[in-house]
């Protein structure tokens, strides 16, 4: 087991599914609109990409755990497998359509110019609804999933 896996575990029982959940949502959320929402022409990939992508994933990597926890808490153990499977072609299928989502956005703002200045503001508007998604989805599960969910 990595150190990650023990300290999101670790995080979990301390603090419970939504909780962590939420937070997760919310501090990638900050992470998008900070870092990534803001992106200009004259950036380097380093600073402007390649580290905040990072922080943010660190921010989504915390999600994945508690959701696929929430996610088969209550599927017998005979279809775990079948619970297994439906998580992992749902995430599969939600990427692909978020990342659809969003590069059509991106597209629709550059309105067909490679121009960096005309990219760099696509990617941002982007990014920015990647933010208002995962500020949608910290609410939802705020108030959807019941207060204390600890794991088994």
């Amino acid at each position: 087991m990595s150190a990650a896996d023990r300290l999101i575990i670790g995080t979990l029982n301390a603090w419970g599914r939504r909780d962590v959940l939420c937070g997760a949502a919310l501090v990638s959320s900050w992470y998008f609109l900070s870092l990534l929402g803001g992106l200009d022409a004259g950036g380097g990939y380093a600073e402007s990409v390649l580290a905040p992508a990072v922080l943010v994933m660190l921010g989504i990597g915390l999600l994945a755990t508690p959701l696929a926890s929430i996610a088969t808490s209550g599927v017998p153990a005979a279809d775990a497998g079948v619970a297994s499977g439906v998580i992992s072609t749902c995430r599969t299928m939600g990427g692909a359509l978020g990342l659809a989502v969003l590069a059509t956005v991106a597209a629709s703002r550059t309105g067909g110019s490679g121009r960096p200045e005309a990219l760099a503001s696509g990617y941002a508007l982007a990014f920015q609804v990647g933010v208002a998604i995962l500020v949608a989805c910290a609410l939802l599960m705020l108030l959807v999933l019941r207060e204390g969910l600890r794991p088994r």
